[in-house]
């Protein structure tokens, strides 16, 4: 198996397709639900616009396969290996990069800024009071809010421009703002428009991946940009190959980038947090902590919910502390009832990281998918282990199982429970919260995050690579034979996306 055949593999997971219906299927789903009369009268309604839609289909038919013949291309040619990626290098001291920053007009795109209240609005907005500090001039991009004020609070220097980042006239209107550079935080619904709107603009553009790989390309899938696991692979390289700099926000996703973006990728952790002291006193407390597990179906809350109650059934003085937004009002309150004498409380949104951490016993984090669970990192860097499950990206990567906590099986329905359990045991316990305290110290230093996105900002800026030489983006750099590839390659994707 080729390098870049498995870089495919590893960046998709076997998931069953989607059953394709045919034509015939929809009209006679109609009959059904109309009548014979009305679905025909809808038909001819829509008659003339049948030859309009002929032409899109032809024009769909032809970029599509424009785009496996660029492919083909690219795999002929594309060489497979090269340097590795740079991780948390801090080789340019901060002084100069502060300088060079104060110059820079910047452009950070986070579509659901004003109204979401996960990772990735918090590190948005957190990199965006960064540069504001640093003195350059910040722009934070986003959707109109159907709030008043966003969930993170911003340095008032950053100025907020609001617009949907999928009308180009909206986009259009910002090149009187002359950005030197944007940040774009890429998520599936937005990753496709990213190298367009650097291209509307004339601004070269940083991305930061918002979760692992492979939920990133489901997510393409999903949102009918890509008809398949490889065409997903590509519509990623294709993006990354335009990018002045690439961010991951764990070392093990870099290794699945092709050759032209390695120059340009840097992987480092996020680290937002500057733990206060622990309110330990005699006996630890019992305090077992989950934080926006009640958000969405991916989280999974309940299944922490159901484990803690079963566990605390058998034991006496432990409690378990939801933090963040609730959508399972109703099944928690069922479960509660079954399990009248666990002790669950909610204490909704909650910003206070010591509040949170600073008696906690243990956290878990039951999901299904994360890229970098910023719970997992605020936890370790209080020296609290946490329960995870094994198959979950992000998590596996950052959880040394019976070293910072505790791996389970997600296929056993009683893991959570024992690994519960084996927490139980104080001194089991510290030794995982020593090594977690450890492993924090040395990987979640808010200063090393400061000092990599700078150095990476003023390398994407002043066109350098990640070992800070010169060198442009093989797909932005006319003279390179690629670049033509990676650009048409590219415009095939951003035809379905128009």
């Amino acid at each position: 198996m080729s390098v870049l055949a498995r870089q495919v593999e590893a960046t998709m997971a076997p998931r069953s397709g989607k059953k394709v219906l045919s034509q015939r299927w929809y009209a006679n789903l109609a009959v059904s639900l109309v009548g014979y009369d009305r679905s025909a009268n809808i038909y001819l309604a829509f008659g003339k616009y049948r030859t309009r839609l002929g032409a899109l289909r032809r024009a769909s038919r032809e970029a599509l396969s424009r785009r496996r013949d660029h492919i083909t291309a690219l795999k002929a040619t594309l060489p497979l290996d090269g340097p590795k990626p740079v991780a948390d290098q801090e080789s340019v001291a901060a002084p100069a990069l502060l300088r060079d920053l104060t110059e820079l007009k910047i452009g950070v795109f986070i579509p659901q800024f004003m109204d979401g209240k996960g990772g990735a609005e918090k590190v948005a907005g957190k990199l965006a009071d960064l540069l504001a500090r640093s003195k350059a001039s910040v722009n934070l991009v986003c959707r109109p809010p159907a709030n008043a004020s966003p969930s993170y609070p911003l340095d008032p220097r950053v100025r907020i421009h609001h617009l949907i980042e999928k009308d180009d006239q909206q986009v259009a209107k910002l090149r009187g703002e002359r950005f030197d550079l944007l940040v774009c935080f890429g998520m599936p619904h937005f990753y496709s428009r990213v190298a367009h709107i650097s291209r509307l603009l004339d601004v070269p553009f940083v991305v930061q991946e918002c979760t692992n790989p492979r939920n990133l390309a489901f997510g393409l899938k999903d949102a009918h940009v890509c008809r398949s696991d490889e065409e997903a692979f590509w519509l990623r390289q294709a993006v990354l190959a335009h990018a002045a700099a690439v961010r991951f926000t764990v070392p093990a996703y870099a290794e699945q980038v092709v050759r032209d973006v390695k120059p340009f990728t840097y992987a480092f952790y996020n680290a937002l947090v500057s733990p206060g002291a622990r309110r330990d006193s005699g006996d630890l407390s019992k305090k077992i902590v989950c934080v926006s597990a009640l958000k969405n179906d991916n989280k999974n809350g309940m299944a922490a919910v159901n484990a803690f109650c079963r566990f605390t059934s058998r034991r006496e003085g432990w409690s378990l502390h939801l933090y963040g937004p609730n959508n399972y009002r109703r099944e928690l309150a069922m479960v509660t009832r079954r399990f009248p004498e666990a002790a669950v409380i909610d204490h909704g949104i909650v910003h206070d990281v010591d509040e949170i951490y600073g008696d906690a016993y243990a956290l878990i984090i039951p999901s299904f998918e994360e890229g970098l669970p910023n719970v997992v990192v605020e936890a370790l860097s209080y020296g609290v282990p946490c329960i995870g499950f094994s198959d979950c990206s992000g998590v596996k990567q950052i959880i040394s199982h019976e070293e910072t906590g505790l791996l389970v099986d997600r296929e056993d329905p009683e893991s959570l429970d024992a690994a519960l359990a084996r927490l139980a045991d104080p001194d089991f316990r510290r030794d995982l919260s020593i090594n977690a305290a450890r492993f924090a110290k040395e990987q979640f230093r808010p200063e090393a995050w400061e000092a990599n996105w700078l150095r990476l900002l003023h390398n994407a800026a002043n066109q350098l690579n990640n070992e800070s030489r010169p060198q442009f983006p093989v797909a932005r750099n006319s003279g390179d034979p690629r670049a033509a590839r990676w650009s048409h390659l590219l415009d095939t994707y951003l035809h379905f996306d128009e």
